[in-house]
């Protein structure tokens, strides 16, 4: 009986004292359960390292402004052609993409005095050098191709560099570049060469990280160069599954609005194929960091307005790619030189 009691008194209590300890608790918001997407600027940058591959966060922007003994863009010629292209990207970079990072030129003797001159003008740092040689029997196109790899061993002449972002004159800048500077650690990182099979990387554009270990490997290699092998073969030979594989855009050809079709990277291809419409070409510049110059030649060499009337079947940003160049070469080289 006494139990009996015991237990009806108890039974009031414990449930009293239920209620009050779950009114305590948190509850779960619609926002807990159902959480925001996440915003452009958050997503996750999907990068590879060699055959492997993963998700890297995004970049965390250096400080600014920008410690400029630290971080560069480098661009290299061997003749004043070259030297007025790395001059209007640099232009870009600087004017209309709002870098406020350094701009190194390293150049050769076969770039003219006043192109040099050009170059000061426009902020490059002038850093006269000469391309070391190519194996027994290379192709004399490519025959001084291998100046770009000099820039891994910019710390000799300026040994608080840490990070540069090395590139290929005959190309066109289409956004901001400066995220590249804070990539998660590699000795190099380079865009995916997607136009080829397999896995390799294009250096049309290296973020390395400077040291003299990396510079010790590449210098090795230069001197032990194989036959048929140019700055794009030795890279990936070397450093083979330890590069960093950044995404196609960082290299797209602009061949792609001369034939009309599309990289596999593009709104989740898998191949190249034929673009559907004129808008999925506009998409596709959208997209671009950096274009190549592939199809028409170099741009020094080709007249923007005349585009239309030799291949007539392109799609208009081809065209306009060159005029884009060349007006900004008129500004900023004088007189363009031709290859």
């Amino acid at each position: 009986m006494l139990y009996r009691n015991t237990a009806v008194l108890i039974f009031p209590l414990v449930v009293l004292t239920w209620y009050l300890i779950s009114r305590s608790w948190p509850t779960l918001s619609q926002s807990t359960l159902h959480p925001a997407p996440l915003h452009a600027d958050t997503v996750p940058v999907a990068i590879s390292y060699g055959t492997g591959s993963l998700l890297a966060p995004p970049p965390t922007p250096p400080p600014s402004p920008y410690d400029p003994s630290k971080h560069a863009y480098v661009f290299y010629a061997t003749n004043s052609a070259y030297a007025c292209s790395a001059i209007v990207n640099f232009h870009r970079l600087k004017h209309n993409l709002n870098t406020t990072v350094p701009g190194i030129l390293l150049a050769s003797s076969g770039v003219s005095n006043s192109t040099l001159s050009a170059a000061r003008t426009a902020g490059l740092e002038v850093i006269r050098d000469e391309p070391p040689p190519l194996a027994p029997g290379g192709v004399v196109y490519y025959s001084q191709v291998l100046l770009k790899l000099r820039a891994l061993n910019l710390r000799a002449v300026k040994p608080q560099l840490r990070r540069i972002i090395v590139m290929d004159a005959d190309q066109l800048i289409l956004k901001n570049l400066d995220h590249l500077f804070a990539l998660p650690e590699a000795e190099i990182a380079a865009p995916l060469a997607y136009w080829q099979e397999g896995s390799s990387v294009t250096t049309t554009l290296m973020v390395a990280e400077l040291s003299d270990q990396l510079w010790g490997i590449v210098d090795e290699a230069i001197k032990g160069i194989r036959t048929d092998e140019y700055d794009m073969d030795l890279v990936n030979r070397v450093f083979g599954k330890r590069l960093m594989v950044l995404p196609g855009r960082y290299c797209t050809l602009n061949s792609h609005w001369e034939s009309l079709d599309l990289p596999g990277w593009f709104e989740g291809g898998t191949a190249t194929r034929p673009a559907q419409n004129g808008e999925q070409l506009d998409r596709l510049y959208e997209m671009a960091e950096v274009v190549h110059f592939t199809a028409m030649g170099k741009p020094w060499d080709v007249v923007g307005g005349n585009v239309g009337v030799t291949r007539p079947t392109a799609h208009p940003l081809l065209g306009g790619m060159f005029v884009e160049w060349r007006t900004t070469a008129d500004e900023v080289c004088g007189r363009v030189p031709h290859d």
